[in-house]
């Protein structure tokens, strides 16, 4: 974001083909997916100079878990591209020593997470490509 704020009123190039007034920011898989998630916490619909606004955010298969197994990982096939145990293991290496399957990183909207209340994000939409169950019934569960 700071790259985009440095160079957008300086670079002839970008300053012709881009319309800074409409920045969506996407991010796919379990790096870049869940990035884009903190980045639109972070910044929200923040003006981040003074042509530049934040319209959205697209998150591509983000990898989001929880402690509390949805229904979609308790009805996985064990034939699918990524079963629960596949998913479970892929958890644990990128986890911090002592973390839970709650950590903010993975689970946004869980309970050791900074709540969500007081953010004024942009839209977000989440694309998830076999596991759409998984998502809708994480932000079901999230909700009071």
């Amino acid at each position: 974001m700071a790259w985009l704020r440095d160079h957008a009123a300086h670079d002839p190039w970008l300053a012709d083909a881009a319309d800074f007034s409409r920045v969506f920011v996407a991010g796919d898989s379990a790096g870049r997916g869940n990035i884009t998630h903190h980045m639109a916490v972070r910044f929200g619909k923040s003006v981040l100079g003074p042509q530049i606004r934040l319209r959205g955010h697209v998150l591509l298969m983000p990898a989001m878990a929880g402690e509390a197994r949805t229904r979609a990982e308790l009805e996985c096939l064990s034939d699918a591209f990524l079963t629960t145990e596949m998913s479970d293991k892929y958890t644990r290496l990128i986890l911090p020593e002592g973390a839970t399957k709650d950590y903010p990183v993975l689970n946004p909207a869980g309970p050791e997470a900074a709540g969500l209340e007081a953010v004024t994000m942009a839209p977000v939409l989440v694309v998830e490509w076999r596991r759409l169950e998984l998502c809708v019934a994480r932000k079901m569960n999230s909700v009071d």
